[in-house]
């Protein structure tokens, strides 16, 4: 986990210092990856906890975003990812309980 910190800190840095001259489009792109490897580093401490689980789904659903779809406008995606998250939750509470 100490590479991955590493791996944002220098994402951050590199961001933050040259957005100007990065290609259009791609400084959104760059923080939505920032993001996630942030959301990714908490759910990886507690695979149990809801707001980990809702961060990393948010953050991935904004990278898919930013890469696939237009993130300026509400499309199908968002509104899948809204009716799959708390169904997700719920079949992976099921599943554990039983196992």
């Amino acid at each position: 986990m100490e590479k991955l910190k590493l791996i944002i800190s220098g994402l951050m840095i590199f961001t933050g210092m040259f957005w100007s001259y990065l290609p259009n489009g791609s400084y959104y792109l760059l923080i939505a990856i920032i993001l996630f490897l942030m959301a990714f580093e908490i759910f990886s401490r507690n695979k149990n906890s809801f707001g980990g689980f809702l961060l990393i789904s948010f953050t991935l659903n904004n990278l898919l975003d930013e890469l696939f779809f237009n993130p300026k406008v509400i499309q199908l995606n968002e509104i899948v990812i809204l009716i799959l998250i708390p169904l997700i939750w719920y079949l992976k509470k099921r599943y554990e309980s039983k196992g």
